[in-house]
């Protein structure tokens, strides 16, 4: 064990090397598959909610050759199928009042769940057109327990509507 074999270095040391430390599951792994020129598995989560738990995982460059929006899979765990289920994230996720640009979007390129329920999920290469000009302000998906997009995010955006 890697706890026993460090007792002879200093005590920060050692304890940092038995926190860094983990265990792999090598009987009952589970393994998901996806495109590997989508980035699938760039991000993943463990999720829980009502129907059970799940994988998610994030796929930034799915949609290729033409849009590349990315998006998120949901993966059950524990159901005896490792299909996942693409949830077409970037089609829902809008901010009202713009000319959008969601192609190249990378949605999924930061995946995080929130404790009170649900994940954010996010674009950081989303953009929107002001005349002929075209900003890249990112966006989020605050997305529900229940896989519901409930609102997007995008910070950079509040506020600069286009006037001209």
């Amino acid at each position: 064990d890697l706890c026993l074999y460090l007792l002879s270095t200093p005590l920060p040391v050692l304890l940092l090397a038995c926190v860094l430390s983990f265990n792999v599951d090598q009987k009952n792994g589970l393994s998901f598959s996806g495109p590997l020129e989508d980035m699938f598995g760039y991000t993943i989560q463990q999720f829980e909610n009502s129907e059970g738990k799940w994988v998610l995982i994030g796929s930034p460059l799915s949609g290729q050759p033409a849009k590349r929006t990315g998006d998120v899979y949901k993966c059950p765990v524990g159901r005896g199928d490792n299909t996942c289920v693409k949830l077409e994230l970037p089609k829902n996720t809008t901010v009202p009042n713009l000319r959008e640009v969601k192609e190249n979007m990378t949605m999924g390129s930061t995946l995080v769940t929130n404790p009170n329920g649900g994940f954010l999920a996010c674009g950081p290469q989303y953009g929107y057109m002001c005349g002929q000009q075209q900003f890249i302000s990112g966006v989020c998906a605050n997305v529900s327990s229940s896989f519901q997009i409930l609102n997007s995010v995008a910070p950079a955006v509040q506020g600069t509507m286009c006037q001209w």
